[in-house]
């Protein structure tokens, strides 16, 4: 039996799943790349939390350090004092770890508040090498350039 243009029966549906086939190799692909994509993004917006809270600690630092700023840190916090807008005191950055989520808070002058810099499950850290303070977030050092 033949229908139009002269294709058999079997040739029409052998010719309807090969294009079937191929849409479906393209929606798989396209539904893989977006999920690529979507992990891209997710990386490159924590990547860029972590850029924002080291450069906020350089940033803040430099602003508000006291002329004499005596730096202390542990593993789990960062303080030094600091003289703003008429207010001394200590600016501190505790790291705590809570619902799975390691997270530096950080308690300001009076009247400033205190908030969250980063939420991550990367275990983060500070320490100091020589006279040179820094921040360990997973396997990533940044330099605070805060130094004694």
């Amino acid at each position: 039996m033949h229908f139009s243009f002269g294709y058999s029966l079997v040739e029409t549906l052998a010719l309807m799943f090969c294009i079937c086939t191929v849409v479906m190799i393209g929606l798989l692909s396209l539904s893989l790349a977006m999920k690529t994509r979507a992990r891209l993004v997710y990386d490159i917006d924590l990547l860029t939390d972590e850029f924002y809270a080291v450069d906020f600690m350089k940033h803040e630092y430099e602003v508000k350090a006291a002329a004499s700023p005596s730096v202390s840190v542990t593993l789990n916090s960062l303080s030094f004092n600091a003289n703003y807008d008429k207010k001394s005191g200590t600016i501190s950055y505790l790291v705590m770890f809570k619902d799975g989520l390691y997270k530096i808070v950080r308690f300001g002058l009076s009247g400033e508040g205190n908030n969250y810099l980063i939420e991550t499950k990367k275990e983060i850290h500070f320490s100091q090498e020589g006279k040179v303070f820094s921040v360990t977030i997973g396997d990533t050092i940044y330099d605070l350039g805060i130094s004694e």
